[in-house]
C-alpha cells in the first residue's frame, strides 16, 4: 500500500496533519520513509512527518547507508535519538554529522525550490524529484 493510500485513513487518527503541506511535507516524507523503511506501520509513518525529512531524516539514513548501517534501526529509533546519541550509536563524529545535515538540506532546497523559472518549467515539486534529494547509495 503506497503512501497516498496510506495518509487518509490516518489523518483522523492525527489532526496536526490537517496543518502540514501535503506537497512539500507529508507526500515527500512518506515517500521517503516508505522506501528505506518498507515495513514501518502507517501511524507511525505519519508521526515520522514531524521531523524535517532533509534535516533529519535524509542525512541520517544517508549516514546509516555510509557506514553499512542500514537496517540496525527502526525508523522511529533512528529519528528520536539526539544527534549526540545518533552519532555515538553510528561511529561518527558531529562534524560529519552536522556536514551531512547541511548538505542534505543545500540539496533538498535546490531541488524543491521553483526559483525564478518556475512559470517555464523550472524547479521541482517537493512529492516529485525533490523527494529524492541528498542522494543515498546502499
Amino acid at each position: 500500500m503506497g503512501p497516498g493510500a496510506r495518509a487518509p485513513q490516518t489523518s483522523s487518527w492525527h489532526p496536526t496533519l490537517l496543518n502540514l503541506s501535503i506537497v512539500r511535507k507529508l507526500r515527500p516524507t512518506l515517500r521517503f520513509v516508505e522506501e528505506h523503511f518498507p515495513d514501518t506501520h502507517a501511524a507511525k509513518m505519519v508521526w515520522l512527518s514531524s521531523y524535517s525529512l532533509a534535516g533529519r531524516l535524509m542525512p541520517r539514513v544517508r549516514l546509516l547507508h555510509k557506514h553499512d548501517q542500514a537496517g540496525w534501526f527502526a525508523a522511529s529509533s533512528m529519528a528520536v535519538l539526539t544527534p549526540a546519541a545518533f552519532c555515538e550509536k553510528v561511529g561518527v563524529t558531529m562534524e560529519e554529522y552536522d556536514a551531512d545535515v547541511a548538505a542534505c538540506v543545500r540539496e533538498h532546497a535546490a531541488m524543491t525550490d521553483p526559483g525564478p523559472e518556475a512559470g517555464a518549467g523550472g524547479g521541482g515539486e517537493a512529492g516529485g524529484a525533490g523527494a529524492g534529494a541528498c542522494e543515498i547509495n546502499g
